[in-house]
């Protein structure tokens, strides 16, 4: 088969996001640099190659949780390797989000192991790379509620503030503003935008995105709530591929 055409490669990377800044976290937009010193096939291959074997690492710890879990592996690893979402969407679009899992679970299999600190850490690290890891964080701390844990993600997230400060100086805090900025967009397939469909609307109108911001606060908060109970964190906190493929009872 032939190679596409340089132009190719060229124009699918640039039509859309060139003018964007980049609402990554600071620890990816940081790694990803030494991709510039490379042409556009050849850094589109090792960001495709690198989230391949990001993903397999997923895979990987999957295998160690389903285990501290005492949970069956094999149908773990087949529901989370297998997924059409991580082979499909995940690999084939080189997608960067493989990178914030995969500390993320690695945050995960510290925390079952009562090794708090660097779990704590570790959930940082993975918001730090793309942020709505971050969703996991408050559900270990209150899950755990560990002075160390606390600590340690406190620790964290200051070396990272100081980090991005250093390499980006006063855009170290851009990254929160073209977030914001992106939450302006919704994409047609989502929640909001299928709602706004089925009502009739042209578009998500601001009293949509208010109903929907006001349900997704709700959500968490009662999430949390039943976590502080004593509810399983790990089955609120992860995304619904890898929980319930940890979770799930094949009898």
């Amino acid at each position: 088969m032939a190679p596409l055409p340089r132009r190719t490669y060229r124009r699918t990377a640039s039509v859309r996001w060139r003018d964007v800044a980049t609402p990554y976290g600071p620890l990816f937009t940081i790694a990803s640099y030494p991709l510039a010193w490379l042409d556009v096939p050849t850094a589109f291959w090792t960001l495709k190659a690198l989230a391949c074997t990001a993903s397999l690492g997923c895979v990987a710890l999957v295998t160690r949780i389903a285990r501290q879990l005492e949970r069956p592996v094999v149908p773990a690893v087949l529901f989370v390797g297998l997924n059409p979402m991580l082979l499909a969407y995940g690999v084939g679009g080189g997608h960067n989000d493989f990178f914030a899992v995969l500390v993320l679970l690695a945050g995960v299999t510290l925390a079952l192991g009562d090794r708090d600190g660097p779990a704590g850490a570790g959930f940082v690290m993975a918001a730090a790379l793309k942020a709505p890891a971050d969703i996991a964080l408050p559900f270990v701390l209150i899950a755990h509620r560990s002075w160390r844990g606390i600590g340690a993600a406190a620790a964290a997230a200051a070396g990272v503030a100081v980090l991005a400060t250093l390499a980006f100086g006063s855009g170290a805090l851009g990254v929160i503003r073209q977030i914001a900025q992106q939450q302006s967009s919704v994409a047609s397939l989502s929640v909001p935008g299928l709602a706004a469909d089925g009502l009739g609307l042209h578009g998500v109108t601001p009293g949509l995105r208010t109903i929907d911001a006001s349900l997704l606060a709700t959500g968490l908060a009662v999430l949390l709530w039943r976590t502080w109970r004593g509810a399983d964190w790990l089955q609120f906190s992860l995304d619904p591929p890898i929980g319930r493929g940890l979770l799930s009872d094949p009898d």
